[in-house]
């Protein structure tokens, strides 16, 4: 099955990072097809990135659609970023497949699918947002 996986960001650097990596690498050893869609960060499409050690690529691979420039990068972050991202999970999954969001405030995404029926979604959520005042 194919995986498209939303994360905020990629890495190792906090509690939710490190299960959306575990849950990719999972993913990978049970013989799926993972592309990773981060929103924050800059890298160049290919497998993995530069500090994935720790991780066997499998079937996985990165592809980094936000901008370098400090301008494009506000734009992305105020207008674009989900409108895009949608186009891409659709793109990718238009054979079908499941869509996994890294966090509760990427799921505005699903707004932009045009036929978001026909897409399996997961989303998880952590920290504040389970036991916090929110």
């Amino acid at each position: 099955m194919k995986v498209v996986v939303v994360p905020n960001v990629w890495s190792r650097g906090g509690g939710l990072e490190i299960v959306t990596r575990d849950v990719v690498q999972a993913l990978c050893n049970e013989g799926h097809e993972v592309v990773i869609l981060p929103v924050n960060g800059e890298g160049m499409n290919g497998d993995w990135d530069g500090d994935s050690r720790d991780l066997r690529p499998g079937r996985a691979t990165v592809k980094w659609y936000a901008p370098h420039n400090r301008i494009l990068k506000s734009l992305w972050f105020r207008h674009f970023k989900f409108p895009i991202l949608a186009k891409k999970v659709e793109q990718e999954l238009a054979e079908g497949g499941l869509l996994v969001l890294g966090h509760v405030h990427l799921t505005p995404i699903v707004d932009y699918l045009r036929h978001p029926e026909r897409i399996c979604k997961w989303c998880w959520t952590h920290g504040d947002e389970v036991w916090g005042g929110l």
